[in-house]
């Protein structure tokens, strides 16, 4: 029997034990998708507590999909990319892998919240 704490792989990415934290909204990005200082010093927490993984809070790939909650991180422009990458070079700092969860919100949004039609499957 694996104990809980013991070292796992997942698809090659080794984790220090089998403890993840799941994904969840924070609602810490900033207005326009970026992880905030809070948000970094709360994964860098997370990792320091020795956690094995963490699973980032969804994240938009389009705005069209945006969460209706409010700073919802998101990955759909050029400039995000600089600040989620010094979240991950936090989090690697205490040998915690991290994985980006990417979402789109499709009919759970609306144009009021997006300023886009929303985007769903239609039947």
């Amino acid at each position: 029997m694996r104990s809980v704490f013991g070292d796992a792989n997942i698809a090659g990415v080794t984790l220090k034990n089998r403890i993840i934290r799941s994904a969840t909204h924070e609602g810490m990005a900033d207005e326009n998708g970026c992880p905030t200082e809070m948000m970094m010093k709360k994964y860098e927490h997370l990792a320091r507590g020795e956690v094995g993984a963490i699973i980032t809070g969804y994240t938009g790939v389009q705005q069209n999909g945006k969460s209706p909650m409010l700073n919802m991180l998101m990955i759909d422009s050029d400039f995000q990319v600089e600040p989620l990458r010094e979240l991950t070079r936090r989090v690697h700092e205490y040998g915690t892998p991290v994985f980006l969860q990417i979402a789109h919100c499709g009919r759970q949004t609306r144009s009021k919240i997006t300023g886009f039609p929303t985007v769903a499957p239609y039947e």
